[in-house]
């Protein structure tokens, strides 16, 4: 009873929060991790919480595992209670992958927690080619790309990322997707502004 008690108090509070800088509209949180972990099913739960039942705002790859990851853009999701939106924003990005020249550079992920790289960012249109991934896994997104935000404010920023990992293929999870995981985390707290959950 005491947890039930604890669980509705914690939740009433997020409800109720609000940033105390006026220049934070939301407190932005990224959730990232290796491709099939579950990011866009978390974020779901969380929202699924809130709303007292199930929700699936963030699509999932259900029907196969494949190897590489369903999303395929930067996209942030609000949490809402009920109708009212919260003033929090889960952002599902692509899943590493442990080669080096696939999915998502480990600088994207880091361009993307401190603010540079814009929500809904996924595709170039070009002549040549109806689409092509914006997620380079030749090179990173760099300040001289036209979609990098060059100087983000206090609002663009992430304030936690979030890393899903499988539980059932931890063991098995290849070292080089690891280390991806710990530059990503060291780049991070070098600049000491973020909390890093797992």
């Amino acid at each position: 009873m005491d947890d039930i008690k604890q669980k509705a108090a914690l939740k009433e509070k997020l409800e109720n929060f609000s940033p105390s800088d006026p220049n934070v509209k939301d407190i932005k949180i990224l959730v990232a991790g290796q491709v099939g972990a579950g990011k866009s099913s978390f974020i779901n739960s969380i929202n699924s919480a809130f709303q007292g039942r199930i929700s699936t705002r963030a699509l999932v790859n259900s029907a196969e595992g494949g190897s590489h990851s369903f999303t395929q853009k930067l996209e942030g999701f609000t949490i809402r209670s009920g109708k009212k939106p919260l003033p929090f924003v889960f952002f599902d990005i692509m899943g590493l992958e442990p080669a080096a020249l696939a999915g998502p550079q480990t600088e994207d992920i880091i361009s993307a927690v401190f603010g540079h790289v814009q929500d809904g960012y996924k595709v170039k249109k070009t002549n040549k080619k109806p689409y092509i991934s914006c997620f380079n896994t030749e090179r990173p997104l760099t300040a001289q790309d036209q979609e990098y935000t060059t100087y983000p404010n206090l609002s663009d920023q992430s304030f936690c990322l979030v890393y899903v990992i499988d539980a059932i293929t931890f063991h098995f999870i290849d070292d080089q997707l690891i280390d991806k995981l710990k530059i990503i985390r060291k780049r991070i707290s070098n600049k000491g502004k973020l909390t890093s959950c797992s």
